[in-house]
């Protein structure tokens, strides 16, 4: 089973993350995604997995996110899509993904939700 994780190697969340998995033996693959953002379509297939919109994985809190109004409850998924992979500092993670499943792993230990 391939595991992808978008990956913030300076986030100690993230480092828990890889270390969990690594310790049930796994050799997940790695993806920087504030150096190389997913794309929308990318980004919507995660969503697709999670069952959740766009708003669950973003960084709400962020000043960014009022800055492009993405507040605005009349944006489509689309539009928060393009403004995600526009600016990946707005993307919570880190995520993990498996062939058909994919988890915000906040706190680390949610990753067991999706081995």
């Amino acid at each position: 089973m391939d595991i992808v994780v978008l990956h913030d190697p300076r986030s100690p969340t993230s480092r828990k993350v890889l270390e969990l998995l690594e310790e049930e033996g796994h050799e997940p693959v790695l993806l920087d995604y504030l150096r190389e953002p997913p794309s929308p379509e990318e980004l919507r297939t995660i969503l697709r997995l999670m069952e959740v919109g766009p708003r669950r994985i973003m960084r709400t809190k962020e000043p960014l996110y009022r800055r492009l109004g993405l507040d605005d409850p009349t944006l489509s998924e689309g539009q928060l899509l393009e403004a995600m992979s526009a600016n990946p500092g707005l993307i919570d993670g880190p995520i993990v993904v498996t062939e058909d499943q994919a988890v915000l792993a906040r706190p680390a230990e949610k990753v067991f939700n999706v081995l």
